[in-house]
């Protein structure tokens, strides 16, 4: 709501928009910048092979052939079932590899800050000890 007697503010054209929307991307984690600026295209490349695999050899056999299941050579006499087949061989190891460095990664950061808290506690106990003796001779 604008007060009365004042005009709303403009909106910024759409160039100025998308502009501040890409300069704003440098400030993502490295890990989500790749993912919308590189990954993106990858994944699209990879839908676009399965879309095509699908409509020509069928959409079960393109998956099958994909997870490796069934071999490229007897699902179809298309290249495309090679390329699948060897986006397949690519993508998955990729896909695993990644959900596993992400888990490790965080489970290590965990580790090093429980890590930390110990030997805060440690210290607070040694100077505790330095300066009020613990009775013990």
């Amino acid at each position: 709501m604008t007060p009365a007697g004042t005009e709303p503010p403009l909106r910024a054209p759409l160039t100025a928009r998308c502009r501040r929307l890409l300069r704003s991307l440098a400030a993502l984690s490295k890990t989500r910048y790749w993912l919308l600026t590189r990954a993106l295209w990858v994944a699209l490349a990879f839908v676009v092979v399965f879309v095509v695999n699908g409509m020509l050899i069928g959409w079960s056999t393109a998956y099958e052939v994909l997870i490796g299941i069934k071999s490229p050579a007897g699902a179809g006499s298309a290249p495309v079932t090679w390329l699948v087949s060897i986006v397949g061989w690519l993508m998955i190891p990729a896909f695993v590899g990644g959900t596993v460095r992400g888990r490790f990664r965080r489970s290590r950061t965990l580790l090093r800050e429980h890590a930390r808290q110990v030997r805060v506690a440690v210290v607070a106990v040694q100077v505790q000890d330095v300066a009020g003796g613990c009775g013990v001779t």
